[in-house]
C-alpha cells in the first residue's frame, strides 16, 4: 500500500481525538477504507488488501466507541470494507522512486 486516498474531494476521512482521517470513513453499514497501492502491489492486490483489512481489524478491537465521534456502534463484528482507489506507477506521487527499505524521503 502506498497512502490511504481521502477521495476526489477529500470526502472520505473520519475524525478522531487526534485529528482528521484521510481514507477512512465509518458508516452505518461498517468502516471503509481507501487506499492507493503501489504498481508492486499490484502483483497481490488480495493481500494487500487483506492485510489491510486484519490492521483495521485490530485497531478497531482496541478503540474505544466514545473515541470515535463520526462513528456509529462498532466492534469486533463490524464489517471492514477496503476499496482500491487508485494505484501508483512509481510507488510515490511526484514519480520519486521508493528506495528498499519502504521510506520516503519526506519520512523522517
Amino acid at each position: 500500500m502506498a497512502t490511504l486516498s481521502s477521495g476526489l474531494f477529500g470526502e472520505i476521512a473520519t475524525y478522531l481525538p487526534g485529528g482528521r482521517v484521510p481514507g477512512v470513513r465509518f458508516s452505518d453499514d461498517g468502516v471503509h477504507v481507501h487506499i492507493v497501492v503501489t504498481a508492486a502491489g499490484v502483483q497481490d492486490l488480495p493481500g494487500v488488501a487483506g492485510a489491510v483489512h486484519e490492521a483495521v481489524r485490530s485497531v478497531l478491537l482496541v478503540v474505544p466507541d466514545e473515541a470515535r465521534f463520526d462513528a456509529p456502534a462498532s466492534g469486533p463484528t463490524t464489517p471492514v470494507v477496503v476499496h482500491v482507489d487508485d494505484v501508483e506507477a512509481t510507488g510515490q506521487p511526484g514519480g520519486a522512486e521508493v528506495p528498499e527499505d519502504g521510506t520516503r524521503k519526506d519520512e523522517s
